[in-house]
């Protein structure tokens, strides 16, 4: 298979600080091709009427899951991969997402079994069946419930487990940086790309969006954070237009074409598209239990 896409000028260079993946604007365009396998719609908005849960409550199951990958010292993309699970699985119409959607402790229990099947499909993990219903469930759903949810949850997304994250793409489209942009600079940028993603995937309405445009969203803000000494604005903008045209964005440049401009302001987006409120408190009506893990160890 030979890609549309022309091999960008600062990597026909061979250098040290360049991509030494050959496929790699192949492999990104296949993932780009392959997102509308993966996508999830507005499941919260069309059962509104009838919904027990919110998107705050969403995102404080958001939250803890990040708590507990952060507590456990796994790597926080098993917890972007398993709120994208537990997306798509909602928005399945069927049975068990409908009485997900109408029982708070069933949404609570799929979202468990998503973040299962990210610690063991992506993570590598070896998930003991008590260590769930003990340390992370806390007594309040048994093995039975949760293998039955993961069944589930694994059916209705026809067992589809590998696509994309904003990870990914965020550390494959920071490979076409180009070599004069310094090494502490990419640093810099992929570690807050991947924050930025992190954040987003606690907004409701922003998770829904392909991972590619959160990642977008997430290494665009990234890299205004980067000093022009350290990144020139101009390598800047080409570097954002190529990865436009990877992920084949056709209304991005008007936002962002001309951001460097001289005399021109950048426009002022709206810090609540990539910083969130994050909302503490747990779902802690009767029969929930405590998100906060701040104050007892979890076995690794």
């Amino acid at each position: 298979m030979t890609s549309s896409i022309t091999l960008p000028q600062h990597l026909r260079v061979e250098d040290a600080n360049t991509s030494s993946n050959p496929y790699l604007l192949d492999q990104l365009s296949h993932c780009v091709q392959q997102e509308s396998s993966y996508r999830a719609d507005d499941y919260l908005g069309r059962w509104k009427d009838v919904a027990a849960v919110s998107k705050e409550e969403r995102s404080a199951m958001c939250s803890w899951g990040f708590d507990i990958v952060e507590a456990c010292s796994i790597d926080k993309e098993v917890a972007v991969i398993g709120i994208s699970y537990l997306d798509r699985f909602m928005s399945v119409p069927c049975p068990r997402t409908r009485a997900c959607l109408l029982s708070r402790r069933e949404f609570q229990l799929a979202f468990i079994a998503c973040f299962i099947i990210a610690l063991k499909g992506r993570g590598g993990l070896s998930v003991a069946p008590e260590f769930i219903c003990e340390t992370i469930c806390q007594g309040l759903y048994s093995q039975r419930e949760i293998v039955a949810i993961e069944q589930d949850v694994l059916c209705a997304l026809q067992w589809r487990l590998s696509g994309a994250s904003p990870h990914e793409f965020i550390e494959g489209l920071c490979e076409l940086l180009p070599a004069e942009c310094s090494s502490s600079a990419k640093r810099t940028i992929v570690k807050v790309a991947k924050s930025n993603s992190e954040k987003l995937m606690g907004n409701y309405r922003l998770a829904l969006q392909r991972p590619s445009r959160i990642a977008y969203a997430a290494l665009v803000s990234a890299a205004e954070k980067i000093s022009p000494r350290a990144f020139d604005p101009l390598d800047q903008m080409e570097w954002i237009e190529e990865i436009e045209l990877i992920l084949r964005l056709e209304n991005a440049r008007n936002t962002y074409a001309n951001s460097f401009a001289p005399g021109h302001t950048k426009p002022q987006r709206n810090p609540a598209q990539l910083s969130l409120d994050t909302n503490d408190r747990g779902l802690d009506d009767s029969g929930y239990f405590d998100l906060d893990i701040s104050s007892r160890s979890v076995a690794r």
